[in-house]
C-alpha cells in the first residue's frame, strides 16, 4: 500500500537537486568574443553579465568606452527582463495563475 511511497521521496530529492544545480548554474560565468572586438559574458542560465569592447579599435576613449559597454549591458538586462516578464505572463495565462515547478521561465 505504500510502496509507492519510497518513489516519491526519490521524486522529491531529484527535485531539489535539480532546483540547486539551476541555481548553481546562475553563478557560472560563460565568455565569448567576436574577434576581440566584443566580448560578452553571461552566467549559466544566459543572463547578461557584461559586454566589453575594444576601445582601440573603435576609435573611443576611455570614458567614451565604459559609457558604451554601460549602456549596451543595460538595455541588453533590460530586454532579457522584459522578454522573460512577457513569457511568465503567457505562461501564467496558460496555466491558469498555477505556480507549476519546473515551468518557469
Amino acid at each position: 500500500m505504500f510502496g509507492n511511497l519510497g518513489n516519491l521521496g526519490n521524486l522529491m530529492r531529484q527535485m531539489q537537486d535539480a532546483k540547486k544545480r539551476a541555481e548553481d548554474l546562475k553563478d557560472e560565468r560563460v565568455e565569448a568574443s567576436s574577434g576581440g572586438l566584443v566580448t560578452v559574458v553571461v552566467n549559466g542560465v544566459g543572463e547578461l553579465i557584461s559586454v566589453r569592447l575594444d576601445a582601440t579599435r573603435l576609435g573611443l576613449d576611455a570614458a567614451a568606452n565604459e559609457t558604451l559597454q554601460d549602456a549596451v549591458t543595460a538595455a541588453m538586462q533590460e530586454a532579457q527582463a522584459a522578454a522573460q516578464a512577457k513569457g511568465q505572463a503567457l505562461l501564467g495565462e496558460l496555466t491558469g495563475g498555477l505556480n507549476i515547478p519546473g515551468l518557469g521561465l
